[in-house]
C-alpha cells in the first residue's frame, strides 16, 4: 500500500518506535524474521546514527518539520 501523504504512514508516537516496527516486520523472502528479537533494539540505535537522528529518537514524527521527516539531516 502506498499513501499519497507520506505523514499518513506514521502508526507509532516516536521515530524510535516507528524504527523498531519496521524491524519486527521485516521478513526474509521466505516469511521468517530478518531479525532476531534480541537485535531489534541494536539495529534501531544502527539506524539512529546512520540517519543522524538520535536527538530526535523519542520525538513525534508529526512534530518533525517536513525535511526531518523526510530523512533530512
Amino acid at each position: 500500500m502506498v499513501f499519497q501523504e507520506p505523514e499518513h504512514q506514521f502508526v507509532k508516537p516516536t521515530v524510535a518506535e516507528e524504527l523498531r516496527l519496521s524491524a519486527e516486520k521485516a521478513r526474509t523472502v521466505d516469511g521468517k524474521p530478518q531479525f532476531a528479537e534480541t537485535d531489534v533494539e541494536s539495529r534501531v540505535a544502527q539506524l539512529l546514527h546512520r540517519l543522524r537522528l538520535e536527538q530526535l529518537a523519542d520525538a513525534n514524527p508529526f512534530s518533525l518539520s517536513g525535511a526531518r521527516s523526510a530523512g533530512s539531516p
